[in-house]
């Protein structure tokens, strides 16, 4: 019966205190919904992936520098880099600063995709988030693309300094053939060259030529062995160099961080922003302006009996 009654009580405090708590309700719900719609400033998100092609491109002994360059984990690490950054914000003409744009960029790497980089940045302009994204982007392949130029020109222009060396050493032997030649007898040394693109030096050699080597003396014939192996070694390394020097070539002629890197979805931004949460504000609101307005009816209960107690 007493728990009857206290409910009796409960139900009869909360009507009497009724527009108390409507009236408390009503003015959180409303601050809710000024601070959702007209206080805060929306923050809208943009979203944008690229992938990291694995593609095999002819270009022999670059390749491995190549696709270490254009890997996910270097084109991540240049994404957020100063550099790329400071140049989107020079580019776009944004008022902050790079470690503010540094902290509101996210790129991340998908444990279940090897190849995939999500990117996302967040603000109150919708189209300008994602100039952004579109930006640094752009900037990466940019720059990598100018780290790579500069290392294939140098390599290039290494292995073409060792070509003009190798061919130097073969002129410089050939001369020295040429001096045993007429100092001990040699037999003529017939050389030419197989085609004009590789420039490779060969020895023409016939049964005639076998027969008169055969007729040396032991020591001319050594004399001649060594020599022809200098011919021999330095045409090898001049094959090797040349091989290295055309890869060079074809790196050049080639779109390398375009077929390498590749955007897969183009930056977009949903209309609806992601804060504040409107609904989910004035729902908050509604509870917590009914929870006031029941302690605020129990409380004022409670005194006006201790009062009449007292009295």
């Amino acid at each position: 019966m007493e728990q009857e009654i206290s409910l009796r009580e409960i139900i009869e405090t909360l009507w009497k205190g009724k527009w108390i708590i409507a009236s408390i309700t009503a003015i959180a719900v409303l601050l809710a919904a000024l601070y959702s719609f007209v206080m805060v400033i929306p923050t809208y998100e943009s979203k944008s992936s690229v992938i990291i092609n694995n593609t095999d491109l002819p270009i022999g002994s670059l390749t491995e520098y190549t696709n270490n360059s254009t890997s996910r984990d270097v084109v991540v690490e240049v994404m957020k880099s100063p550099e790329v950054l400071q140049s989107t914000i020079e580019e776009l003409k944004l008022e902050r600063s790079v470690s503010s744009l540094q902290g509101s960029l996210n790129v991340t790497k998908p444990k279940n995709n090897e190849l995939l980089i999500n990117l996302s940045i967040q603000g109150s302009n919708r189209d300008l988030i994602a100039k952004i994204l579109e930006a640094v982007v752009t900037n990466t392949k940019k720059h990598i693309s100018s780290n790579l130029s500069d290392y294939i020109t140098s390599y290039k222009s290494m292995y073409e300094n060792k070509l003009k060396e190798q061919e130097e050493s073969l002129d410089e032997y050939l001369s020295e053939y040429n001096k045993l030649e007429d100092s001990e007898g040699l037999p003529l040394l017939v050389l030419f060259q197989q085609n004009a693109s590789d420039s490779q030096y060969v020895l023409e050699a016939n049964e005639s030529l076998l027969q008169e080597l055969r007729n040396l003396e032991k020591i001319t014939q050594v004399e001649y062995e060594q020599i022809n192996a200098k011919i021999d070694q330095a045409n090898n390394k001049y094959k090797q160099y040349y091989q290295k020097y055309e890869d060079a070539l074809s790196a050049e002629d080639l779109q390398i961080v375009d077929e390498r890197v590749n955007i897969l979805s183009k930056p977009y931004t949903p209309s609806s922003p992601i804060s504040p949460n409107k609904m989910l504000n004035i729902g908050v609101a509604l509870v917590s302006g009914l929870m006031l307005g029941v302690f605020i009816v129990f409380i004022r209960d409670y005194w006006n009996q201790s009062k009449g107690e007292q009295l």
